[in-house]
């Protein structure tokens, strides 16, 4: 899911706007184009919530150029934040 196209709710603790990072880490002496994806969902305050996932994705420039896996998200990962007890 593009991250573009959801709606997160706020903090479930403070009630802050959430904030969604994405990171790529680069292990060259596995593979150079071997990358660990790091999607986080994270409160944009000092509460520190925040739901985290990593995944090994195999970087194709021929593939990833159409489908920029960094700007989506796991669903799980929306439907987890915006769940209330």
């Amino acid at each position: 899911m593009n991250i573009a196209d959801i709606k997160l709710k706020p903090c479930p603790f403070c009630g802050r706007e959430p904030v969604y990072r994405v990171m790529d880490r680069r292990p060259g002496h596995i593979d150079p184009q071997k990358i660990k994806v790091v999607w986080e969902i994270g409160c944009s305050g000092d509460c520190f919530a925040n739901i985290s996932s990593t995944r090994w994705h195999h970087y194709s420039d021929e593939i990833d150029q159409d489908a920029n896996v960094f700007d989506h998200i796991p669903e799980w990962m929306i439907d987890m934040w915006n769940q209330r007890a």
